[in-house]
């Protein structure tokens, strides 16, 4: 008879989740127009090769996000089973759910700190504390722990998100600004992916030592891509003066931009 009510509650909880999903959608089809100028002309329509789009920052930044996105595919997999498995009662389990997720609402104050501090140094550190509570979770065995762990991994996320989502902005190429987040959310979810896939033999093989596993992936993404970041960090502040935010280009300089200059003057 519980089970029969728990399963009765979930169908109106996803049901009720699936039509505010759906109401949203239709809002925002109805209210929401794309600003004129944020189009160009149907004459440059021209396509861009893939070393214009990918600029070293560019894939620095998806390397980063990708290998930190890994961790939350395995998490979601296997983190109710290894609390589970270490005895915690249900309510424990979401608990550690809610508290990982309600930083997450506090997004809006990491993008107004993003648009006063240096992107670079917010998005590193943001995604370097993610990292350090994944390889923290394995040595803790009691759940109680994890309610202080997640709330750290939260906050990190949601400060490090909006400074990666300004920063691959600034650094694109406007007109490619679409194809270059296509790119990235695409890396994210492959890495999600792969997450999902693996943890499960990971858990297997090795139990919660698999978080430790996501931790030291999403820690090498900021090895390799750590000097890359650097590096346009210290341009950055030679191209900016007085407070941050620190200017980029708007319309970084490529091939496919210098082409076009040169076939507009031939016209």
């Amino acid at each position: 008879m519980c089970s029969g009510r728990r399963s009765s509650l979930l169908v109106v909880v996803f049901l009720c989740a699936a039509l505010v999903t759906l109401a949203a959608a239709l809002l925002l089809a109805v209210f929401l127009r794309e600003p004129g100028t944020a189009r160009e002309p149907r004459g440059a329509t021209e396509r861009a090769p893939w070393q214009a789009l990918l600029s070293r920052p560019v894939v620095a930044i998806i390397v980063v996000v990708a290998t930190a996105q890994y961790a939350m595919g395995a998490f979601e997999v296997v983190w109710s089973i290894y609390l589970r498995d270490l005895d915690a009662s249900m309510r424990t389990v979401g608990l550690t759910w809610v508290l990982f997720s309600a930083p997450l609402l506090l997004s809006f104050v990491g993008g107004r700190i993003a648009d006063r501090s240096d992107r670079v140094v917010l998005m590193v550190g943001g995604f370097t504390v993610q990292a350090v509570c994944w390889l923290l979770v394995p040595m803790a065995h009691d759940p109680t722990v994890f309610l202080v762990v997640l709330p750290v991994d939260g906050l990190a996320f949601a400060l490090a998100f909006p400074a990666k989502q300004a920063l691959l902005v600034q650094i694109s190429p406007r007109r490619w600004l679409g194809a270059i987040q296509g790119a990235e959310q695409t890396a994210m979810q492959l890495a999600a992916f792969a997450g999902t896939v693996t943890a499960p033999f990971l858990y297997t093989w090795i139990g919660g030592a698999c978080f430790a596993v996501a931790g030291a992936v999403g820690l090498a993404g900021l090895v390799v891509a750590g000097p890359t970041l650097y590096r346009e960090s210290l341009q950055v502040g030679e191209a900016g003066s007085g407070r941050s935010p620190r200017p980029w280009p708007a319309e970084p300089t490529d091939a496919v931009g210098t082409l076009s200059a040169g076939r507009d003057a031939a016209d």
